[in-house]
């Protein structure tokens, strides 16, 4: 698990590469970063949770979607003044996981969040996730639908996550980022 400040680790599916300059298409780094100038986290611990909500995904025994499906991880980190109060902390991060990766329709405000992001991981096939949710200086919850190509012809792995996170208090005397 990457040491990341809460909301940037849910960022990383709503953005991570630039694009051309046209709204509403393939976002540049600084239109992403831009979107996110507003955002304040505040300093602490943070325990953060995802949750698989549901998989559809052709040929895949039950056993295993009903496995994966609910599986529910959790992880805390410590976030310093000194990286709550960097405004540009979160696109940094998100420029840093890069890859071939495309945003689009990404906007923050008002407390809500929503993208898309296109990747295509070194293979021609794509694959796409949907963010969707609420962010707050002190929480965030949001749901993430990614699609990508099924290993039989013509069909699609749909996975539904819900990512949260809460800030729990001051972090450990220790600094730890406990899991």
């Amino acid at each position: 698990m990457l040491r990341l400040t809460p909301l940037a680790a849910g960022l990383l599916l709503a953005g991570c590469g630039g694009g051309s300059e046209a709204p509403g298409n393939n976002m540049s780094r600084e239109q992403v970063a831009s979107e996110q100038g507003g955002v304040r986290v505040s300093p602490g611990e943070w325990e953060m949770t995802t949750q698989v909500v549901s998989i559809d995904a052709p040929e895949i025994p039950i056993e295993l979607m009903q496995r994966m499906q609910d599986r529910r991880t959790s992880a805390r980190h410590c976030i310093t003044s000194e990286q709550a109060s960097d405004p540009n902390l979160l696109s940094r991060r998100m420029q840093q996981q890069g890859g071939n990766c495309e945003v689009r329709n990404f906007t923050m405000r008002a407390g809500r969040m929503e993208g898309e992001t296109v990747c295509f991981a070194g293979t021609p096939q794509e694959v796409r996730s949907r963010t969707s949710g609420r962010f707050g200086p002190d929480s965030y919850d949001y749901q993430m639908i990614a699609v990508t190509p099924a290993p039989v012809e013509g069909g699609a792995v749909n996975v539904t996550m819900r990512i949260q996170g809460r800030r729990l208090g001051e972090c450990p005397a220790d600094g730890g980022t406990g899991q």
